[in-house]
């Protein structure tokens, strides 16, 4: 308790000081500047992007729609693992 005592004066100037560091700068009495509104983004175009024709655009619909059948239907998931307990459950899971 007496060593408390006898360094409470000078943690009191610790304290002050460090709230000083703290506190460096005065606030800025200037007005602060407003943001830039925001300016909307036109609508996405209807039409089709220039140098695509139709015939390209069937073809990447349809490979879309193989890739996304392919990803529903797959029975061996990519993420499933290549370790041999992970090997035996496909072997289980597709037994004849």
């Amino acid at each position: 308790m007496a060593l408390l005592l006898r360094n409470s004066p000078r943690l009191a100037l610790l304290a002050s000081q460090r709230a000083a560091a703290i506190h460096t700068t005065l606030p800025s009495l200037a007005e602060q500047s407003q943001p830039a509104p925001y300016a909307r983004a036109p609508p996405p175009s209807a039409s089709a992007p220039t140098g695509i024709s139709k015939a390209a655009e069937y073809v990447i619909s349809k490979v879309d729609d193989l890739m996304n059948w392919a990803r529903r239907g797959s029975i061996w998931p990519m993420t499933f693992g290549l370790a041999c307990c992970a090997v035996e459950m496909m072997h289980t899971g597709a037994a004849r």
